[in-house]
């Protein structure tokens, strides 16, 4: 995004998976690399930054405070090693 911010979200190295996001204050993606699968810990929570926290998103289908977003954020499951994300949340 040339006209945003980013946001670092998660480092391999404290999560074991790499997350930027990126927002023009409406829409808002996040890119996650994941690294390899671990036994029995192939979940990913990812909480996003840089939302308004009052303010109600769309994310596939579901409407999410930025708040929840934040604090909560977004869990999904690790398919294979070094799985890769395309996350895109817009405005409700």
């Amino acid at each position: 995004m040339q006209h945003g911010t980013s946001y670092r979200l998660a480092s391999l190295k404290k999560q074991g998976f790499h997350a930027m996001g990126y927002t023009d204050g409406e829409d808002y993606v996040a890119l996650v690399n994941a690294d390899r699968r671990h036994y029995g810990n192939n979940k990913l929570r990812l909480k996003l930054a840089g939302l308004d926290p009052d303010r109600v998103y769309l994310y596939e289908g579901r409407r999410l405070s930025g708040r929840y977003l934040m604090q909560q954020g977004i869990t999904f499951t690790q398919q294979i090693d070094y799985d890769a994300y395309c996350l895109v949340i817009h405005p409700a």
